[in-house]
């Protein structure tokens, strides 16, 4: 999007069909981008929005989900998960009326969390880090432990995206959805090798 320079994270409110997207190169900004009247992304009735999230304490904006009225946000060199909820105006915005509650991740075995995705079959989020061959890690809301989803199986290298949605193949199975970024993603190399996985 044009008015970010590095989105790194992309979660949609299903109330409203907003979009709130993460920038963490300098910025460390949330962005949400209003719906026109069209009802189309990116059509010129849309409109922008954002705030700091250091103000609140994240540095490092990462990943983002949405779910249960609440945006989440992964926060890889803090460590932590940032949980916003819309305060009495009933909107979250990053004004001073928003309820923020944060957990530490590197006690769930996940030293710097990139990916983050809400599951709304059981109200619950995956974890990933942004290490070659991590697992991922379900917790609570609030970040109580949860199960262990081991990925030796899968040849990552940089993981740095989650989402829990559709299969591909049956749309009535749900599946995790997980993006690794590659070796692409570290200075000076220019190869396209970023890929996605599909697990059932």
């Amino acid at each position: 999007p044009s008015f970010s320079d590095e989105p790194t994270g992309v979660a949609v409110n299903p109330a409203s069909g907003d979009l709130f997207f993460s920038d963490d190169v300098g910025q460390d900004q949330i962005y949400e981008v209003h719906v026109g009247p069209d009802g189309q992304y990116g059509t010129g009735d849309d409109s922008v929005t954002s705030f700091a999230t250091k103000l609140f304490g994240s540095t490092d904006p990462e990943g983002l989900a949405f779910g249960g009225g609440k945006l989440f946000i992964s926060d890889g060199l803090g460590t932590e998960v940032f949980v916003l909820a819309p305060g009495p105006n009933g909107a979250i915005d990053g004004g001073g009326d928003d309820v923020v509650t944060h957990w530490d991740t590197s006690s769930l075995g996940q030293p710097d969390p990139e990916g983050i995705a809400y599951n709304g079959d059981l109200g619950t989020l995956f974890l990933v880090s942004n290490r070659r061959k991590w697992d991922v890690t379900e917790t609570t809301t609030q970040g109580q432990p949860g199960a262990m989803i081991e990925l030796s199986f899968v040849e990552t290298h940089s993981p740095g995206g989650l989402a829990y949605g559709p299969g591909s193949a049956d749309p009535t199975q749900r599946v995790l959805y997980l993006a690794d970024r590659g070796a692409d993603s570290e200075p000076g190399i220019t190869n396209n090798d970023g890929r996605l996985f599909e697990i059932a």
